[in-house]
């Protein structure tokens, strides 16, 4: 079959060296892997990317799932290595990674494919995945090395509850490929190895000494307030695992002899409430209903450790933009059969910010000492509803047809659809942009875009 050859390439403003290294680190795949590819890592064997390692992977397509096994091959330290296939779609499959030095600061990172297929006419269509890939791969890198570089290069010792989730995931990969050494906070005993600590929030009995020594420990593990119906025992369940569980985990820190110099715990937008017509910033009185009442609780619960002097932030998430996972995946798939809708009168206030802006403004504010309290992590541009649907939409090119009543959602829904769809919520990020960060996605079309199959 004939073999056909796809170069990308891009300058980079680091040194080689430094990149190369980041491709050796654990966790460096799953960064790269573009969220539409729908790829998981079955295991690996080896040093990866070592020769002769090797890394099992599962392509889901649809229905169906596609077995690959990858063999690192060429390997030349600090310079280049190769991916060949052994098990996979393709005929042949051989892709080349190579770094050049352009001088002490600067190097271009190559990435040469030479592919075959098994049947002919689908070597366009490939040709144009590819570049879509890399050109998602190159500017993620990009991005990531320029976040690392701008922040001091110390590694810091870090504890992270709710790393199995979807913000946690993406934290962890991210903040380990920088470098940072990070434990993760589990519930489960199964899960007790190295890199992680276990803890019950139902018994007080733990053990200190694994606790010290952290630097900043960072809480996101809750109850999901978007699954299922609000019953009174879902309502319980979502107010203990913020308010007692942040209770206990603040009172096992204060105890410590080192305590963490910095506590960041995860909080909500919720906390203003319904507002329509307010802008609204980190200094904005609380609101009112169940979500207000939680957050509020949840950030006062964590008030004993201000007392042993730990820097405590409470990050004001806003509506989460994952592009394979969460309210934007489940919209988009609603979108494609036509089924997107506007939710009452569309012209509700909606608060959001990407995952990539989240975990670059989790990383900013560990290095600002200046900034405390409650942060908001919301974009600096709401859009209304209307706009935020339908720009889904048009992302899969679709219209809009459907409106949903703001009295069926709560017939259906009850409070959740009063605080969660139909809630009118200005926020602006005021202490982010004052401390300095700069939004990767200020704009809903600059998330939609950097995540787009072009």
């Amino acid at each position: 079959m004939k073999k056909h050859r796809f170069l990308f390439s891009s300058l980079f403003q680091k040194p080689a060296k430094e990149v190369f290294t980041w491709y050796l680190q654990k966790g460096a795949l799953e960064r790269m892997l573009p969220p539409w590819e729908n790829v998981k890592i079955i295991k690996r064997e080896g040093d990866v990317p070592k020769n002769g390692s090797r890394v099992f992977l599962e392509q889901h397509i649809g229905p169906f799932r596609k077995k690959w096994i990858i063999e690192h091959r060429d390997f030349i330290e600090g310079q280049e290595f190769s991916d060949f296939q052994i098990k996979g779609p393709f005929t042949t499959f051989v892709h080349r990674h190579y770094i050049e030095k352009v001088d002490a600061n600067s190097c271009r990172l190559e990435d040469e494919v030479i592919f075959s297929l098994p049947f002919p006419g689908a070597s366009k269509y490939v040709i144009r995945e590819l570049h879509a890939y890399f050109r998602f791969r190159h500017e993620r890198l990009q991005k990531d090395l320029e976040v690392y570089g701008t922040y001091p290069q110390k590694p810091v010792k870090i504890l992270l509850s709710g790393s199995s989730g979807m913000i946690g995931r993406e934290l962890l990969t991210f903040l380990r490929l920088g470098g940072h050494e990070v434990t993760c906070l589990v519930r489960s005993p199964k899960k007790e190895c190295p890199g992680v600590i276990y803890w019950n929030p139902d018994s007080d009995q733990v053990d200190l000494s694994k606790w010290e020594g952290f630097d900043v420990v960072i809480h996101l593990a809750g109850e999901n307030i978007a699954s299922g119906y609000w019953t009174e025992a879902k309502k319980k369940k979502i107010v203990l695992s913020r308010t007692r569980d942040t209770w206990l985990l603040s009172k096992i820190l204060s105890r410590l002899s080192s305590p963490p110099k910095m506590f960041i715990c995860a909080s909500a937008i919720g906390f203003y409430g319904n507002r329509p017509g307010e802008v609204l910033e980190e200094d904005s009185s609380q609101g009112i209903g169940f979500l207000s009442e939680v957050a509020a609780k949840w950030e006062e619960v964590a008030a004993t450790l201000k007392e042993v002097g730990v820097r405590v932030v409470h990050t004001r998430f806003g509506l989460v933009l994952h592009p394979s996972k969460g309210i934007f995946s489940r919209l988009q798939m609603a979108a494609k059969v036509c089924l997107g809708a506007v939710l009452g009168t569309g012209a509700q206030k909606v608060s959001w910010i990407s995952i990539d802006d989240l975990i670059y403004g989790i990383y900013h504010i560990i290095y600002k000492e200046e900034v405390s309290g409650p942060v908001n992590f919301t974009s600096p541009y709401s859009v209304t509803q209307r706009e935020f649907i339908e720009k889904i939409a048009n992302k899969n090119h679709r219209k809009v047809f459907l409106t949903i009543s703001k009295r069926l959602l709560k017939l259906f829904l009850g409070q959740m659809a009063d605080e969660l769809l139909l809630t009118d919520q200005k926020v602006y990020p005021k202490k982010l942009i004052q401390s300095g960060y700069e939004f990767f996605h200020p704009k809903l079309d600059d998330f939609v875009n950097f995540f787009d199959r072009k």
